[in-house]
């Protein structure tokens, strides 16, 4: 039960509580916040996402970098492609400003590029804000828990955002949700 109290509802005469069993107790319903029941329900592949709705992503992460304006961009992909989307462009404000290419402001190395996967879309995944994840996912290639992100049409392109009460969990390739995937 989610509470700030820590007086129990049953006692014996010999407990003594402590500033550690406070802790503890504080940690476990802080969990189920960060870990509600009937996560499946929210969870989307990309192929089924919806502009403006919020869902988790299980995903691999195949490369993260920090934009020019702090912030982070990772390059997720599932194996399945997005659905299309409607390129709405007026042609006189399309000969003074052009469409980008890409909605980040510099393009990846080459080298990157090279080792992106030919099937199934690469979801460009932006966020404002620096997590202990971003570390391990810099320095190898991991399959990930992307929770509660939104995705939009930008440009004739899908971009995703995490909101500020998003989540990123790393998972491991024996996780049942990484094993459908590869399936």
């Amino acid at each position: 039960m989610v509470s700030t109290e820590f007086r129990p509802y049953q006692i014996s005469m010999k407990h003594q509580g402590t500033k550690h069993d406070n802790q503890i107790l504080t940690q476990m319903r802080m969990w189920l916040v960060y870990h509600p029941p009937g996560l499946k329900d929210l969870e989307l592949q990309l192929r089924n996402i919806k502009s403006d709705s919020t869902f988790d992503l299980v995903c691999k992460v195949l490369h993260v970098c920090e934009g020019p304006s702090g912030e982070w961009i990772f390059y997720v992909w599932d194996g399945t492609d997005t659905p299309a989307t409607e390129l709405q462009t007026l042609l006189d404000t399309e000969a003074v400003t052009p469409t980008p290419l890409h909605p980040e402001e510099a393009p990846l190395p080459r080298e990157v590029l090279c080792t992106l996967p030919c099937v199934g879309t690469v979801l460009r995944v932006f966020s404002n804000r620096f997590s202990k994840e971003i570390l391990h996912l810099q320095k190898d290639i991991y399959w990930a828990r992307f929770c509660n992100i939104t995705c939009k049409q930008e440009f004739g392109m899908w971009k995703g955002s995490l909101l500020p009460s998003s989540r990123i969990r790393l998972l491991s390739s024996e996780d049942g949700s990484v094993i459908e995937r590869l399936k």
